[in-house]
């Protein structure tokens, strides 16, 4: 399933291998929180199965803004800038997720440039999707 996802693409089997040897399967119920908008955090986060919803506050008023499903991932801004977290993340359904930790990716992101160039392209597109929603809703 891993190897499907766009975040692996134009990744050699060795390297491949190497990354997903580093993730770490988590399980989170439905309803439950991966994080909230504020926290620290230094993980990204794949989701193998499940349903995802993004929200933000704006105003002080939580705002559904998308959801996520497997193959998708979030969490690459706190992963490349130890930036807290800019949304909050809830599991829609039970979920399986993926973890690759900070320590773990600046081990393998010089050997596999493709994926710190996957990284940085969609957290600049989350980051302006976040922006026009908060522009738009508030």
């Amino acid at each position: 399933m891993l190897k499907k996802v766009p975040f692996f693409q134009g990744i050699y089997p060795d390297d491949f291998k190497r990354i997903s040897a580093l993730l770490r399967s988590v399980t989170i119920p439905a309803g439950k929180f991966v994080f909230e908008q504020g926290d620290s955090g230094d993980s990204l986060y794949l989701i193998a199965r499940g349903v995802i919803r993004v929200s933000i506050k704006i105003k002080g008023e939580e705002r559904d803004v998308a959801t996520m499903i497997a193959g998708d991932f979030f969490g690459e801004m706190a992963l490349l800038n130890r930036a807290p977290r800019t949304a909050t993340i809830r599991a829609i359904t039970p979920c399986v997720l993926y973890e690759l930790r900070k320590k773990d990716f600046d081990a393998i992101r010089k050997s596999c440039p493709a994926i710190e160039k996957t990284l940085v392209e969609t957290g600049k597109r989350h980051h302006e999707e976040l922006s026009k929603m908060d522009d738009t809703l508030s």
